[in-house]
């Protein structure tokens, strides 16, 4: 393993346990009164497992507001293609520790909107 890769594990392993600290109840679903979400058609997202910030209520907004809510799905060489989910938890199968989508991949240009994932947000 290189350096870089060496180094980008070990802040992954770092952000993780800084993020198990954290409240991770807090609902998200604030952004839907954003101007771009309202605007915005086609909304990317992830189905939440571990210690990422919940998805659940946000994701069943989404559909509430009759928006298409697509998920990604991993190819063979790791790039993601995004799926169409209706909330239908009988869609979703088990790629190791994550659910993926059942069905055919949309363009990504369709996407406006992706809800990201991410270990840490710098701060001020």
């Amino acid at each position: 393993m290189d350096i870089a890769n060496s180094k980008k594990q070990e802040l992954r392993k770092r952000f993780r346990a800084e993020r198990s600290l954290r409240d991770l109840t807090e609902s998200w679903t604030h952004i839907i009164k954003s101007e771009e979400f309202q605007s915005a058609k086609t909304i990317a997202s992830y189905i939440s497992y571990g210690d990422e910030p919940a998805t659940k209520e946000l994701n069943e907004e989404i559909l509430r507001n009759h928006k298409k809510l697509v998920l990604p799905r991993m190819l063979k060489d790791k790039n993601l293609e995004w799926v169409v989910w209706n909330g239908d938890q009988s869609k979703l199968t088990k790629a190791g520790k994550i659910l993926e989508p059942i069905g055919e991949a949309i363009e990504s240009d369709e996407i406006e909107i992706v809800i990201v994932p991410t270990p840490a947000v710098p701060s001020e």
